[in-house]
């Protein structure tokens, strides 16, 4: 439903856990209208600096390829299921999940979390751009 965005990059022979920030946020478009259900983080690993051999899980690159296998089923996608954040936060604790409902252009805001202290499993929240610049905006007016 949006393009793919590259949320961290890690270079192991340079980088170390520090260098992960805790949280991360990136603006993001509906590409179409649509219900977004997941947000599916899958990666790459290149063999060298130049960037000469890959491993990949990202589908469209994966899609029909005779290995393809080994990314569903050995190193697989992250997947994490999607509700509308806005709407769960203004419902009871027992009301069923509400699909987050997108128009073409619709901006969205992608939230990453990293674990603390390890950084080794991340969480996602999206949610609608204009509703959290809204409360951005009541916050700043209610700070001056």
């Amino acid at each position: 439903m949006s393009e793919r965005i590259q949320f961290l990059e890690v270079d192991f022979q340079k980088s170390d856990r520090q260098h992960i920030p805790s949280t991360k946020t990136f603006r993001l478009a509906a590409l179409k209208d649509g219900v977004i259900h997941a947000v599916v983080a899958s990666w790459e690993v290149w063999s060298d600096e130049e960037r000469t051999h890959k491993i990949t899980t990202h589908p469209e690159d994966t899609r029909g390829a005779p290995w393809g296998f080994s990314r569903d089923m050995q190193w697989g996608q992250g997947l994490q299921l999607v509700e509308d954040f806005d709407l769960a936060c203004k419902s009871e604790r027992n009301t069923p999940p509400a699909p987050f409902e997108v128009k073409k252009g619709e901006e969205m805001l992608l939230t990453v979390r990293f674990s603390v202290p390890c950084k080794q499993t991340f969480q996602f929240t999206l949610r609608r751009a204009s509703v959290a610049d809204a409360e951005d905006r009541r916050f700043t007016d209610k700070g001056q």
